[in-house]
């Protein structure tokens, strides 16, 4: 059972860590302030406890 739920959560976590990369991707690339409000809004759906600036930060070290 145990084994079950910890292949689920790490499956979870796996897509959360690719759909956070897509997302820092697009506001990398966002050209307007709407854009990246867009962008932060779903970021806040896919990890509410990721703050804009530990969202942001993350974008600053990669460049």
């Amino acid at each position: 059972m145990a084994y079950l739920i910890q292949k689920t959560e790490m499956k979870r976590r796996s897509h959360r860590r690719a759909k956070l990369a897509l997302l820092r991707k697009r506001f990398a690339a966002a050209k307007n302030d709407d854009e990246k409000s867009a962008v932060l809004t779903k970021v806040g759906k896919v990890a509410p406890w990721l703050s804009q600036e530990e969202f942001l930060g993350a974008i600053k070290q990669s460049h």
